[in-house]
C-alpha cells in the first residue's frame, strides 16, 4: 500500500475519544504508534441512526428552522442536509451548522425556486449542544421552509 501523506489524503478524519468531560481528538506520532490523552479515551462508535424533518412557516421576512440540539455525551455526524421550500418565494435558501451565537455555513443557494433544494453532503460533526439549521430569507407570503437531515450518532 503506498504511503498517504497531507497532500494527497483523499479528506482529512480524525478519530474522536470522550473522556467523560471532554473530546479529544486521537492522533499518531512521527513513530506511527497511536497516541491516547492521558488516561485513555474510549474511541467513538456507532449509536443510532438520525433522521430530521422540521418545517417552519411565514407571511413574510425570514424563517429559521432548527434540529433539536444534541444530547450531552454525543456527537451527531451530519450525512445530508437538503434546504428547500415548498410554497411561496424565497431570496436565499441556506443550511448550516446553529453553535449559540455562531453559525457555521454548509451551503448556501440564491436564486431560489420552489421545490429546488440547497442540498450538501459530506461529513459534519454536530457536537453536543449544537443543532443544524434551515434559514430562508427574503419569504413572500405563504412561504413554507423544509429542512431534512440524515446521519447518525457516535458515543
Amino acid at each position: 500500500m503506498p504511503d498517504v501523506y497531507p497532500l494527497s489524503a483523499p479528506e482529512p478524519r480524525a478519530f474522536v475519544g470522550w473522556s467523560g468531560t471532554h473530546y479529544y481528538v486521537v492522533r499518531v506520532d512521527a513513530q506511527g504508534n497511536l497516541r491516547l490523552a492521558p488516561g485513555g479515551l474510549n474511541l467513538r462508535q456507532y449509536a443510532a441512526e438520525f433522521r430530521a424533518q422540521e418545517s417552519g412557516a411565514a407571511g413574510a421576512g425570514n424563517i429559521t428552522v432548527y434540529t433539536a440540539p444534541v444530547a450531552a455525551g454525543r456527537l451527531l455526524v451530519a450525512t445530508g442536509v437538503v434546504v428547500y421550500i415548498s410554497a411561496g418565494s424565497a431570496t436565499s435558501l441556506s443550511a448550516s451548522v446553529y453553535s449559540g451565537a455562531v453559525v457555521y455555513n454548509l451551503q448556501r443557494l440564491a436564486p431560489v425556486l420552489v421545490d429546488a433544494p440547497c442540498a450538501w453532503s459530506g461529513l459534519c460533526v454536530v457536537a453536543p449542544g449544537e443543532q443544524l439549521r434551515a434559514a430562508a430569507m427574503g419569504v413572500g407570503a405563504g412561504t413554507t421552509c423544509w429542512l431534512h437531515v440524515t446521519g447518525y450518532y457516535v458515543q
